[in-house]
């Protein structure tokens, strides 16, 4: 979220000005610069050409949302709802999630799940992450996948949905979003 609880939007327009028939993102975005005035959480960037350098820009506007998905899988009604109005887009799990869900599946339902998690943004652990986990765990005495949990969302500064109520207050901790209570 960017400041005064708006989310942030990033209107990303790419192609190749040289070729006319690729450069319209491009176009498109210069024309909203010229022809309207957007609020402070709106950002248009002329991505060009640049391919993989935008990662970075559109990671840190797409994923503000971290969600658990192990529900939805588990048909609770609840989970359903809350995964339809998410877009995956704009939504991230961690190769934790991944792992959890996957360890839990019949074997025949592994390609089904495996090409519905492949829909969402995947974030992965390193050495920054792994140090953070660690730090954590032993602060709030988290296991460590919550930790590692935790730490992902810190790091990328973006929010946590669970329903582990008893590890992540959502008060204590700001980070966290508890969607739903069965």
């Amino acid at each position: 979220m960017s400041g005064g609880g708006q989310k942030h939007i990033l209107v990303l327009g790419v192609g190749n000005i040289l070729l006319r028939d690729e450069g319209i993102g491009v176009h498109a975005v210069e024309a909203l610069r010229a022809r309207y005035r957007f609020s402070s959480n709106v950002e248009l960037l002329d991505g060009g050409t640049q391919g993989l350098k935008l990662l970075g820009p559109i990671t840190e506007a797409a994923i503000d949302r971290f969600r658990l998905l192990i529900d939805h899988l588990n048909r609770i009604e609840q989970a359903k709802q809350y995964i339809l109005g998410l877009n995956p887009e704009e939504t991230a799990i961690s190769v934790i999630t991944r792992a959890e869900i996957l360890v839990g599946i019949e074997e025949s339902s592994e390609p089904l799940v495996k090409a519905f998690l492949d829909e969402y943004h995947l974030l992965n652990l390193d050495k920054d992450i792994a140090d953070l986990a660690a730090s954590l765990g032993r602060k709030h005495g988290w296991r460590l996948p919550d930790a590692f949990q935790a730490a992902l969302c810190l790091y990328h500064n973006i929010r946590f949905s669970t329903r582990n109520t008893k590890d992540f207050n959502s008060r204590k901790h700001l980070f966290v979003e508890i969607p739903y209570i069965l």
